[in-house]
């Protein structure tokens, strides 16, 4: 039996709360086979999955993954589009880009319900001033993946936050296991090298140890999607080779330079004076560009003869956007 609801928050309702079919007044929303659908796009903007592929719930409870991507025009019907709404009813459950999973090709899995959700973390939103006695160590009290931003006055920092989108990770039986999450307002996903139990876990998995050898010792470090960079020293972690690079070379050898990447379909980070080592390491002053402008300019600043920065691309085997195509 189909239901007809008035509203379509009621309809997105109804869905959750176990009715198999249904919809709203003109169909801008149904749901049929455990999935909900919005007349705006063809992929489903909710699936109802399969208790037993959740490591985390009680046994029996359903759990339900949410599209991400913003098919739907703002503004109609005189309130808040279908996917705000959903996101909203929904927010305790993860949130993934569809275009992204159908580009890493497990989209196919979700679809057909044999998808494992391994971890899931809900949003985090945080900030704190600086008469507040946890500035300090503001950063310190989040997990990875976290986005810390200040606010500055007369060039101090007064004010730090610190967001963290709700992050996922999959599994798929055959294909491996997988990183959902947000960076810079763009939703991606990556594929780990290895099997991980946990969201932490998995950004473990992904950042390089150089990376976690120097956030041990506290030294600071900046990111530029894949690219990790600290300013190099004589640290026992790094290899002799790179250390009789950096002694060896000449400021004048540091030229504009295309980093390296996972594939050749990649987008460019560009360092304007830097030299590759090995094909591992970036080294180097400047700014550091991305091709696609999905990220920030990365400022690297040389500071009158003060050492290099270095620089280490992630761990994953593959990472994918919103937008379906690779980031790397």
């Amino acid at each position: 039996m189909k239901h007809c609801f008035t509203k379509i928050s009621d309809t997105i309702k109804a869905y959750k709360d176990g009715l198999d079919y249904g919809h709203s007044n003109g169909r801008a929303v149904w749901f049929e086979h455990g999935k909900l659908y919005s007349c705006f796009s063809d992929d489903p903007i909710v699936i109802r999955m399969s208790p037993k592929r959740n490591q985390n719930v009680k046994k029996g409870e359903e759990w339900y993954l949410v599209n991400a991507d913003r098919n739907e025009p703002r503004g109609l019907f005189g309130g808040p589009t279908h996917l705000f709404q959903t996101y909203s009813i929904f927010h305790e459950h993860p949130r993934i880009s569809f275009s992204a999973a159908q580009a890493a090709g497990i989209f196919e899995t979700i679809d057909e319900r044999r998808i494992n959700l391994i971890d899931f973390t809900p949003d985090i939103y945080d900030s704190v001033d600086r008469k507040d006695n946890e500035f300090d160590n503001f950063e310190n009290n989040f997990p990875p993946g976290t986005e810390i931003s200040y606010e500055r006055e007369n060039g101090e920092i007064v004010l730090k936050r610190a967001h963290r989108v709700g992050t996922v990770v999959l599994s798929d039986e055959q294909k491996g296991y997988f990183l959902c999450a947000m960076d810079e307002s763009q939703y991606f996903i990556s594929k780990l090298h290895r099997k991980v139990t946990s969201v932490d876990d998995a950004f473990a998995a992904m950042t390089p140890k150089e990376i976690l050898q120097a956030r041990e010792q506290r030294i600071p470090v900046q990111r530029q999607g894949e690219w990790f960079f600290f300013r190099y020293s004589d640290y026992d972690f790094l290899p002799k080779y790179l250390k009789q690079k950096i002694s060896s070379t000449l400021i004048k050898e540091y030229k504009e330079t295309n980093l390296p990447k996972k594939d050749t379909r990649g987008n460019d980070h560009i360092l304007t004076r830097g030299i590759i080592v090995k094909n591992k390491f970036a080294v180097g002053w400047g700014t550091l560009r991305h091709s696609a402008r999905t990220h920030r300019m990365l400022r690297l600043p040389r500071k009158g003869g003060e050492q290099p920065w270095v620089g280490i691309i992630n761990r994953t085997q593959a990472d994918w956007s919103v937008e379906g195509r690779r980031v790397d």
